[in-house]
């Protein structure tokens, strides 16, 4: 090594002793290195803002709808208190209402840019929606309850109906409240007798409709049957429909019998004004004629007409079918021409049936569709938006409680219109999510190619969309192509293009079929855990609630592929011959431990020339003897100062675990880091004894210590020195006596380092490693680990049953590998996959379940490497209940790695994390058709908890990543060229993080979030450079890019994104991403840009951007807007009665203000 090499390493050490990288400046002027100060400290706030870019879903059960049949808008109100707007391609905006109350009813003021909301029942809030977020600009409050509004075409008078009956006049022009009312007991004729569908009071207004023919008449109806024509300017019932009239109301009931009028729900005049539609509570629709009153048209209830014009008598009252079918909450009337319409309504199915369903009726035919939840509101997508016009409708939208659906009513077979909005989400929970940016746009066209293959059979219009309203600014060629993909409960796996402001669904897959018909297991347990996509190689890993985990493979073609089934079998529980066998193999590798630690404590420390037993016992007989002359020193302090001294210095000694007996014979007031060394010495001696003793024992084939009971072990380590409690806590957390020996010497030894180097002392080089050499280099507890680990662990998992077959496959994502774990004894299924990893280049596919780890090659789809959590030695900073056996993998990375000194440059490494705060390293070694499995760097963290994610930067403050092999369509060539491209590919070096000089492994750092802290290591030394505990528990981790820079961005439960500066961990960035809309995430990831996606437990999705460049400006800042100004108003036609042409719309004033 260079005298040059050992200044810079020791400039480098030293500076990591003062607790800053200042001093390591590059030991090459030609390649200037940063330093760590230059890392971290050159980012500053301005490269941080935090913005919302949209929100996604419906954050509860939809109550509302209106649409603007102009402007082509959809406005869809909640229970939550929030409106979505939706127009044309990323056009969408969220209106929250004031206090959260929930929307009962929305009213579009067509091709105004106007939109009336109703919430909390009794508040009307005017939004304007010409600008670029909606503002209220006018409210008022109703003391009664409000049930209906009515807002007729180009009108400025707002008809509010409500609970008592009533019906009000707000003009929208200074939402003021007009005097005319129609009072519920006007609407009664007087002196009617009470009945069964009439009370003294008729209910809630339901429904209030203009006349399309003459506005001045007004039809209202009631929730308790009762429905009225209404003459607004003469003030009076002008006809009664359903019931006896009085002479007052229009002369006598025409026919003989009066029909009892059912409950009624909604109506819908014909655009003549000759016939309006009823929809009633119980299953039914009525057509009527204006000029009659006693009977309907027609009575349907789903595709079946009851009756028709004509009939003598109706359903009686006290029929069971009136309360046997669901109620109709929706009804529509739409002219196709002068001859044909369409009556469209929801609802009226029988209530064992539980479906919700739509009737489309146009002459003599009839079509039902069904949806998955309640149908909430239908809105016809007209060419004009007068009602006495010919309507010609092009779409029918159907609004659910859950999402929307627009079906085209033009095309023969009214096929639906693919849907550009992101209801999919909320069909099932999300259950995991994953975000990827800077995805190539010819993958997203092959995803979205795929998925127009999909779901063929539903028939799908080639029509344009017919919400299409709004105006984008969005300069899509500025924009970052990303993709999200959400896993959920349902086994769906969803790919969805979130570039722009609105989201696609491009692509799904559905797991479920693969349980069905290859597995064999039910599709209970088909939840999506886990999702990882490696965009680059076109290659999924997904891991499912029943503990099986899948590789899907991306082909342009349908095709057949080889589908592999890999089963492997865990031990959990040990059989009499098995743990016969362990207890063999545990006596004999005891034997050698023994042996090795008797061999290298021979040859350590002050007793490195003591060769012989003999000479052993007199040492420690000398240390006894030397000891005992020390007894009474406590009692010789002539002052209180030298007493505190002589009590600081038995408590830092007591911290080494030893008991009070030791510790006050060794110390001598002012010698504390003599008396420190004596201990160890002591220890160490009590050591030998011991493994003197222990190779005696295995000599004449006796059972070893370890093998006995714990007393016995207690016993063996308080001879050595250390007290009774800290033996067992040590012992509860070890295999083997062995183990827990080096890990009590391991931390004394620490504590000792500590207290010579505080007293100025160079610490004695003879005990730097008074325990046996350990496979890996820790600064904390030595886990025992096998050196070479290739297929190992046999004792817990035996090699896979592997199967193969041919099956055919869809073009898109197709399964090629499926692997599940059982219990070798049951047969039962390990149900819990905590983690997945997969690379390309090394052709590895890693799944950590709650019993260990396998990874498997998907060269030969056999295990290369298995691994149980026993094998895991726990964090001696574990509380005192953990356990091997709990200490489950909670993390995987596959990355190029510096952690090994002994082979310089970047080297191929697992980093696995854990449930107790401890990282793992093992070095693979690629050797032809062999893959290696070598055990590494160990890292045990203070104050520990679950290890969430885990990053390597070089010197450059670059994060270190594994290769990766381009996709290439394998479709086009044979299997041996195939193959020879996939090792060509492999064999190649990494590309991220190269570097230079292979010196250079010794400058690089460990990043690591776990639930509680955000920590940065200098390794392979593996010294704390930052700390940052957090006040709150993580829930995502992740480096995003700033430039050429890079930050640490932390998610935690309660809503608040941190972004911290890297080396120093400077809080750069502080907000809160959950409000009352979102409730709380349920899952939730960050992009390497800066781009956050949260999912609530109802489905709904925001996205939040943390930087401030040039992508995310051109997303957030951009102008979009809902009203469209070039959009022109049609013309109104002429009335059909002479009478009302006369009149103009100015009339209404002159009605409603007098």
């Amino acid at each position: 090594m260079s005298g040059t090499v050992k200044k810079f390493k020791q400039q480098f050490r030293k500076a990591i002793n003062a607790g800053t990288l200042d001093a390591a400046t590059s030991v090459r002027s030609s390649r200037s290195k940063p330093t760590e100060s230059e890392l971290g400290k050159k980012l500053n706030t301005d490269a941080f803002k935090f913005a919302t870019t949209a929100w996604h879903g419906l954050p509860g059960p939809a109550t509302c709808a209106a649409f603007d049949t102009v402007q082509r808008l959809l406005a869809i109100g909640t229970n939550e208190g929030v409106v979505k707007v939706y127009g044309a391609s990323d056009v969408e905006t969220t209106l929250v209402m004031q206090d959260n109350h929930p929307v009962s009813h929305l009213a579009f003021c067509i091709n105004d840019g106007a939109l009336l909301t109703v919430s909390g029942h009794h508040h009307i809030d005017l939004w304007n929606t010409r600008l670029p977020q909606p503002t209220v600009v006018r409210s008022a409050r109703f003391k009664e309850e409000i049930t209906h509004i009515y807002l007729p075409t180009k009108s400025t008078w707002l008809y509010v109906g409500t609970r008592l009956g009533n019906v009000h006049l707000l003009t929208i022009e200074s939402f003021s409240v007009s005097p005319y009312l129609i009072n519920w007991s006007i609407l009664i004729p007087a002196g009617i007798a009470e009945t069964r569908m009439l009370e003294a009071n008729p209910g809630p207004v339901t429904g209030i409709e203009e006349c399309p023919a003459d506005y001045r008449k007004l039809l209202i109806t009631h929730a308790l049957g009762h429905c009225v024509l209404w003459d607004c300017k003469a003030r009076k019932v002008i006809r009664r429909y359903g019931s006896n009239n009085s002479s007052e109301a229009g002369g006598s009931a025409q026919g003989g019998s009066v029909f009892a009028m059912p409950g009624i729900r909604n109506a819908a005049w014909s655009h003549d004004g000759k016939h309006f539609a009823l929809a009633h509570d119980d299953g039914t629709v009525s057509t009527w004629n204006a000029s009659g009153e006693a009977r309907p048209d027609l009575i349907m209830r789903g595709t079946q007409i009851l009756s028709g014009a004509g009939a003598s008598t109706s359903p009686a009252p006290e029929d069971a079918s009136r309360n046997s079918n669901e109620p109709v909450t929706s009804v529509v009337w739409a002219a196709a021409d002068e001859q044909r319409s369409f009556l469209i309504y929801a609802g009226g199915t029988s209530k064992t049936d539980g479906l919700h369903t739509v009737y489309i009726s146009q002459a003599k035919t009839q079509k039902m569709f069904c949806f998955e939840s309640k149908v909430i509101s239908l809105q016809v997508v007209a060419q004009s938006p007068w009602p006495n016009a010919i309507h010609n409708p092009l779409a029918l939208i159907v609004v659910t409680e859950t999402g929307v659906a627009v079906v085209d009513l033009v095309t023969p077979g009214y096929p639906f219109f693919p849907m550009p909005y992101p209801f999919e989400l909320q069909r099932s929970p999300v259950s995991c999510v994953q975000q990827c940016t800077g995805i190539s746009n010819a993958f997203l066209q092959a995803l979205k190619n795929a998925g127009a293959k999909q779901n063929t059979h539903l028939g799908k219009s080639d029509r344009e969309f017919p919400i299409s309203g709004g105006m984008s600014g969005i300069n899509k060629e500025q924009l970052s192509l990303d993709l999200l993909i959400t896993g959920h409960e349902n086994g769906a796996i969803n790919f969805w293009d979130v570039s722009a402001i609105s989201i696609m669904l491009l692509y799904s897959v559905d797991i479920k079929p693969y349980f069905a018909d290859t597995l064999g297991l039910t599709t209970e347990d088909t939840v999506v855990t886990h999702v990882s996509l490696c965009a680059k190689s076109r290659t999924l890993a997904v891991a499912v609630g029943c503990g099986t985990a899948m590789l899907f493979s991306f082909s342009l073609i349908a095709q057949k592929v080889q589908l592999n089934t890999i089963v492997v079998k865990r031990q959990m529980t040990k059989t009499p011959e098995a743990k016969a066998k362990k207890s063999d193999k545990a006596a004999a590798a005891a034997a050698a431990a023994a042996a090795a630690a008797a061999a290298s404590a021979a040859s350590e420390g002050s007793f490195a020339s003591d060769s012989s037993s003999e000479e052993r016992k007199a040492r420690v007989a000398q240390l006894r003897m030397t000891a005992g002359k020390k007894k009474g020193r406590r009692a010789l302090f002539a002052s209180e100062q030298q007493q505190k001294e002589w009590d600081d210095n038995m408590a830092k000694l007591q911290a080494m675990g030893f008991q009070d007996s030791w510790c006050e014979e060794e110390l001598e007031p002012g010698t504390l880091a003599e008396a420190a060394v004596a201990l160890m010495e002591r220890a160490t001696a009590a050591r030998m004894e011991y493994a003197a003793y222990e190779a005696k024992r295995l000599a004449k084939k006796k059972s070893p210590t370890d093998s006995k009971k714990t007393s016995k072990k207690i016993e063996k380590l308080m001879e050595m020195g250390f007290t009774e409690s800290t033996s067992m806590e040590m012992l509860a957390k070890s295999v083997t006596i062995e183990d827990c020996i080096s890990r009590l010497f391991h931390r004394a030894n620490d504590i000792r380092f500590e207290i010579e180097r505080a007293a100025g002392r160079n610490p004695s080089a003879k005990l730097n490693s008074i325990a046996p050499p350990s496979p890996l280099p820790t600064a904390a507890a030595g886990p025992v680990l096998d050196t070479e680990l290739h297929l190992a662990n046999t004792n817990y998992a035996e090699a896979a049953t592997l199967t193969s077959e041919s099956v055919k496959a869809l073009v898109g994502f197709q399964l090629i590998a499926h692997y599940t774990v059982v219990e070798k004894d049951s047969g039962r299924h390990i149900r819990n996959i905590n983690c997945i990893a997969f690379n390309s280049a090394w052709q590895l596919f890693c799944i950590a379940d709650e019993f260990g780890l396998t990874v498997l090659s998907t060269k030969t789809w056999l295990p290369v490497f298995t691994l149980a959590n026993v094998d895991l030695p726990v964090n001696p900073e574990a509380p005192s209940d953990a356990t091997r056996t709990k200490n489950e993998i909670t993390c995987l990375k596959l990355s190029d790695t510096f952690v090994s000194t002994k082979e310089p440059g970047q080297q191929p490494a697992l980093l696995v994390g854990t449930l107790y705060g401890s990282i793992y390293t093992f070095m693979i070694r690629i050797t032809g058709k062999q893959t290696l499995f070598k055990a590494g760097l160990v890292v045990n963290f203070m104050s520990p908890s679950r290890v969430l994610s885990i990053n390597i930067l070089d010197p450059n403050g670059t994060v270190v990543d594994a290769p990766y092999i381009e996709w290439v369509d394998l479709s086009a060539f044979e299997h041996a060229v195939v193959a020879e491209m996939v090792d060509e590919q492999t064999s190649r070096p990494s590309s991220s993080g190269a570097l230079e000089d292979d010196e250079d492994h010794e400058f690089h750092f460990l990043v690591v979030s776990d639930t509680k802290h955000a920590r940065v290591l200098a390794l392979p030394d593996q010294k704390r450079l930052y700390k940052l505990p957090q006040d709150q528990t993580i829930m995502n981790a992740e480096i995003v890019s700033v430039g050429s820079d890079v930050a640490f961005a932390l998610l935690t439960e309660n809503g608040e994104i941190r972004v911290l500066s890297l080396l120093d961990l400077r809080l750069m960035l502080s907000n809160s991403v959950l409000d009352s809309t979102l409730g709380r995430a349920v899952v939730a990831t960050i992009s390497p840009l800066g781009r956050v996606s949260l999912v609530s437990p109802s489905g709904v999705l925001k996205r939040c951007t943390l930087l401030d460049n040039a992508p995310t400006t051109a997303l957030n800042d951009a102008q979009s807007t809902l009203f469209a100004p070039f959009r022109q108003m049609p013309a109104k036609p002429a009335s059909l009665f002479k009478a009302a042409s006369k009149k103009s719309t100015t009339d209404r004033n002159a009605l409603f203000k007098a």
